[in-house]
């Protein structure tokens, strides 16, 4: 199984990174998935959300 360490979106338009988000050494997060926000009418108006574990620490949290 891939150990995902990070998030990274891509306009595929302009072939170009427009965020970044990684967990940090040691962590790994499950796959993210999008929740849209109420009454959000924009392409991304809502929120990625994913769990990500610590294998240093032995901890899981969910990321917002």
């Amino acid at each position: 199984m891939p150990k995902i360490s990070g998030v990274v979106k891509i306009d595929v338009l302009k072939g170009e990174e427009v965020g970044c988000r990684m967990y940090g050494e040691g962590c790994y997060g499950g796959e993210p998935f999008f929740v849209a926000r109420d009454g959000g009418v924009e392409e991304d108006d809502g929120y990625l959300v994913s769990y990500v574990h610590d294998e240093k620490k032995g901890e899981s949290r969910f990321m917002v």
